[in-house]
């Protein structure tokens, strides 16, 4: 696990907190009346979830590039329908 990998996945921790706070701030909010800030913390709750999925979508990408890379070098990535037309060729040549 390279170094961004670990400070993506400790900022969605945080951020995750972070979520938690505010939803017991907002319900706190919504019982004492005050629907602004209520309103305020919602919207910080969509937008910290947003973040959270953004991060999580670029530790994603970046492990299946890592296993992209992996089978080129590895040459374990092989096209099916390349390799039949290869061997047809093959085939149609040696006729």
């Amino acid at each position: 696990m390279g170094k961004r990998e670990k400070r993506l996945e400790k900022g969605i921790e945080s951020m995750k907190e972070q979520i938690i706070l505010h939803q017991e701030k907002k319900t706190l909010a919504e019982s004492e009346g005050k629907e602004e800030l209520a309103r305020y913390y919602r919207k910080e709750i969509e937008s910290i979830s947003e973040r959270v999925e953004n991060r999580a979508s670029k530790i994603h990408r970046k492990n299946k590039d890592f296993k992209k890379e992996e089978d080129i070098k590895g040459n374990n990535l092989i096209d099916k329908d390349n390799l039949k037309y290869k061997k047809e060729a093959k085939n149609n040549q040696r006729c």
